[in-house]
């Protein structure tokens, strides 16, 4: 789900042909934007019908929508669907028209290189080394693996970089060893998304994950879009502090749990 969703009218109900290879079982996404207008009857039908065609439906919701939890919980309860509880995703933005054109990097000594890379070997590899003990949401569900987070975000990177519109960025220590990875995708509106951003183990506390979003910030700019945006669980306070330092602020805020069936014990 990326940020166009959470800021459109829309209820949307898609089947996650990665996620459910990963799994082996049916999933689906739900997602509920900003402007959409909830009604708490036609909602429930839309459960009813996910639940009989799906056994676990990944379920986001803008914030201010303060029912949905009650529904999702009556619904799930009427359909044998255990409703399990994940961090809200906080979205952080930059207006790029307010920041500088000239290259993040001119004034100063020596320091990292980003380069664009589509060579999947590498990018693989990074994001095994960034996010393996990463707590996204399919951490808090106890019914999936242990490693589900890393294998998701090593298939999704193989997706994105075949991806004409994504664009993967590799920063470089300064010893020329690949240190980290970040991916965007220039999306509708002149909104460019942070999809991933993460420094491999061993590369950590350098001061390369600012560099890294500084970089992609000044590339989502050069290439026109207006905003770029990106998020993270709330609890994630250090990322936080990072966007907080190099221009972002905090724009918009989305809760999320997983619905999964009862069936998924047998």
């Amino acid at each position: 789900m990326s940020w166009t969703e959470f800021i459109t009218p829309q209820i949307t109900l898609a089947n996650s042909k990665s996620e459910s290879t990963t799994f082996g079982f049916s999933v689906a996404r739900l997602s509920i934007g900003a402007k959409a207008e909830v009604d708490e009857a036609t909602l429930f039908e839309i459960l009813a019908d996910a639940f009989t065609k799906y056994r676990l439906v990944i379920t986001r919701w803008e914030s201010s929508h303060q029912r949905v939890p009650a529904v999702l919980a009556k619904s799930a309860l009427a359909h044998n669907f255990e409703l399990i509880p994940c961090p809200t995703l906080i979205y952080w933005g930059i207006d790029l028209d307010e920041v500088a054109s000239e290259h993040p990097g001119n004034s100063q000594g020596v320091i990292p290189t980003v380069e664009v890379s589509t060579d999947i070997e590498l990018l693989d590899n990074l994001i095994s080394q960034s996010f393996q003990n990463y707590p996204s949401h399919y951490a808090f569900n106890p019914y999936l693996p242990s490693d589900t987070t890393e294998r998701a975000y090593r298939d999704w990177v193989k997706a994105l970089s075949v991806d004409p519109t994504a664009r993967c960025q590799v920063v470089y220590a300064t010893n020329d060893s690949p240190a980290g990875v970040g991916i965007s995708e220039h999306l509708a509106d002149e909104v460019a998304e942070v999809l991933l951003a993460g420094i491999a183990e061993g590369h950590q506390n350098q001061g390369l994950y600012p560099h890294l979003m500084k970089e992609m910030i000044h590339a989502a700019r050069a290439n026109g879009a207006k905003q770029l945006v990106i998020s993270t669980q709330s609890s994630n306070i250090a990322v936080q502090r990072v966007w907080a330092r190099v221009g972002l602020r905090p724009i918009l805020s989305v809760e999320n749990c997983h619905l999964i069936s009862g069936t998924i014990r047998s």
